[in-house]
């Protein structure tokens, strides 16, 4: 799809020191700050002496663009001065120009429905014109508008025919724009190392191209990368790197950002004062920028330091202006209108009050007569109306009362025919697992914690032997779904799984995967149905005994010697696959007192603990040191107790299949 790779040779990984490095020569060498003034001064001058041609729509565009950065309401004046002179001298490519630029000040404002509509009307005439950079820089705006929004999907199509353009057009300022914002949409999904190949991509480019602009929005989206996974720490020192260029720059909306971002860092660290310090800083610079996004933003943050701390009456203020705020970015031009027109129709009724007033006083005592002869009446009306209805409603409820018992017998009946089934399934799915006397035989040491989500299960483990050549097969499976659904599968899987061993007389775990691949998709045909395993045979020889691993994303734990060995899974799932590969088969010599795991992805995702978050895999290889030395039945009660204390009230979110067997 993207190019962009070419820009990742060479790239020095020492990105602190090249940053401050950076940084340093930007201080020592030039007074940034200076020279955007001093542009926008000698631009200034140019318009001056302009004539009304297209020379003075190109230096008003230009002077937008400038001003932009820090500005907004500037900006948006010279791009709509530009539009005007485009439009009466017929000149297209400006008129596109200053559409865009007046989209650009609008979105910087947080008007996005103005933005989005001269976005579009900036596009059209690009495409008429076959401006190709025009074109690309329309749809990277565009992305950004959706980015916004949360329609990431959106976004990141204009990101990448913006992207495509560039590439053909060799124009890095751009390419590293989209590789930036192709860094945030990978950032929506959990895509870390994605977003962090986009963002040194991005980041070497605005290096490159000495665009202090674009290394400052992007320090600050690497920082934002490292808060997002709770690196704090990282995510500060980033965002102080970026406030140092908005600095340099002068540029008082990236600063108020960066303080914002700053503050959420300080929140985060429970220290709330120098966070309120942070977000107050903010809004003074953002007030001056008229960015009022982030003025709101920083409004929400306090208000919940403030609910946190229980300082409520901060809390209530704050609040408040957050919401005014909020609702004035989106709905500011149609309150103002509400209103002046309740004031219009608040004065106009009071004036129809006064006059009204006196008819009102001379026609109350007749009122007043009237009302009561009229009460009387409906009075007398309403006693035999609700006498009907009463007795009305009483025989409708008998009605009703009826057929609510057929109907409560029948879904009785259902739910005790739909329970039956269940448990008939349940009943087949035990049928098909391994029974207690042939696991004994065959692994005198060994537990299984088999803990189903619902009565029937979509995890299974799996034994088999084969006298042969003295191997024993055994796997955890972790099928699509779970319950009845899930439970259908593993009757495929285990099905299969004999197969594979008895019938196909397979005896490498990897091609026996490969093998069960093939069966699953005959199986399922269209459906996208398969499994995630960890499959294992066990040889016994003369010199001890030795371990063929496949993994389909569930990997493989040896603990040994108070420490866990873990051997990667490849990253497929066994079924239907579109980046299908052979699986891979890995050979482990075993050592006497080895205890080998292999489990679903049940027990790490467990949600629970004092923060309701998942367990994790890093938790369990913590448990499994711990208990490596006690016997394979006590192994079990710990991990089983610990799951439970661990889940507390909480639903338990999958099945759970944890197989132990010590060597």
């Amino acid at each position: 799809m993207l190019t962009v790779n070419k820009y990742l040779v060479g790239m020095d990984t020492t990105l602190h020191i090249w940053v401050l490095l950076f940084i340093v020569a930007t201080l020592c060498t030039s007074d940034v700050t200076g020279q955007n003034q001093q542009i926008i001064d000698s631009l200034k001058n140019k318009l001056e002496k302009a004539k009304e041609d297209t020379n003075k729509v190109n230096i008003l565009n230009a002077l937008s663009s400038e001003q932009a950065q820090s500005n907004y309401q500037k900006s948006l004046e010279f791009a709509i001065e530009a539009l005007s002179l485009s439009e009466v001298l017929g000149f297209k490519k400006g008129k596109g120009n200053s559409l865009n630029n007046i989209g650009v000040a609008h979105y910087k404002k947080g008007n996005y429905n103005e933005s989005i509509e001269y976005f579009l009307d900036a596009l059209k005439i690009r495409e008429k014109i076959k401006d190709e950079k025009g074109i690309a820089a329309i749809y990277n705006n565009i992305g950004g508008i959706y980015t916004n929004q949360g329609d990431y999907k959106k976004a990141a199509d204009h990101f990448e025919s913006a992207m495509q353009l560039f590439e053909h057009l060799n124009d890095k300022k751009g390419i590293a724009s989209c590789a930036n914002n192709l860094g945030l949409i990978a950032k929506s999904s959990g895509d870390y190392e994605s977003v962090m190949r986009y963002y040194l991509i991005s980041l070497q480019l605005e290096y490159e191209l000495d665009n202090k602009m674009g290394v400052a929005i992007t320090l600050s989206n690497i920082g934002d990368v490292y808060f997002e996974i709770e690196e704090y720490e990282e995510a500060k020192d980033y965002y102080l790197q970026a406030l140092t260029f908005y600095d340099i720059l002068g540029n008082l909306p990236g600063a108020a950002s960066i303080l914002l971002k700053l503050g959420s860092v300080s929140a985060k660290n429970i220290n709330y004062s120098q966070a309120i310090e942070y977000f107050n800083e903010a809004i003074k610079l953002a007030k001056k920028a008229d960015a009022k996004d982030i003025i709101k933003n920083c409004y929400k943050e306090q208000y919940e330091i403030y609910s946190e701390r229980e300082q409520y009456k901060e809390a209530l203020e704050t609040y408040e202006k957050f919401v005014h705020l909020k609702d004035s970015l989106n709905f500011g031009n149609k309150l103002a209108e509400l209103e002046n027109k309740y004031e219009s129709e608040k004065q106009l009724t009071l004036q129809k009050a006064g006059q009204e007033k006196q008819k009102v006083i001379a026609e109350a005592e007749n009122e007043r007569q009237r009302i009561v002869i009229y009460s009387t009446i409906a009075c007398l009306l309403l006693i035999i109306a609700f006498a009907f209805l009463t007795f009305k409603r009483l025989r409708i409820t008998q009605r009703q009362k009826v057929i609510i018992e057929k109907q409560k017998h029948t879904v009785d009946e259902k739910n005790k025919e739909i329970t039956d089934s269940i448990k008939y399934a349940q009943g087949i799915q035990q049928a098909i697992l391994p029974s207690s006397k042939l696991m004994q035989q065959c692994l005198p040491e060994h537990f299984v914690l088999f803990k189903p989500k619902d009565v029937v299960s979509g995890d299974f483990y799996w034994i088999a032997a084969d006298k042969a050549d003295n191997s024993i097969y055994f796997a955890a499976v972790d099928c699509t779904g779970h319950g009845v659904p899930g439970a259908f599968v593993s009757m495929v899987g285990a099905n299969a799984l004999n197969r594979c061993v008895k019938e196909y007389g397979i005896s490498e775990p990897a091609k026996i995967l490969d093998k069960l691949t093939k069966l699953v998709e005959e199986t399922f045909r269209e459906r996208k149905d398969g499994m995630d395993m960890a499959l294992c045979s066990l040889q016994f020889t003369d010199n001890g005994s030795r371990l063929q691993y496949a993994g389909a994303n569930n990997p493989l734990y040896i603990i040994r010697n108070q420490e866990v060995l873990e051997t990667k899974a490849d990253k497929q799932p066994i079924g239907a696959y579109a980046e299908k590969k052979p699986f891979t088969n890995h050979l482990i010599e075993l050592q006497k007192d080895d205890v080998v795991y292999v489990f679903s992805d049940g027990y790490p995702d467990q949600f629970g603990g004092p923060k309701s978050k998942k367990f994790k895999h890093k938790k369990l290889k913590e448990l499994l040191l711990s208990i490596q030395k006690k016997p394979m039945n006590e192994q079990k009660e710990k991990l089983n107790k610990t799951i439970e204390e661990w889940k507390g009230d909480l639903e338990q979110v999958d099945d759970i299949c944890i197989f132990g067997i010590r060597v």
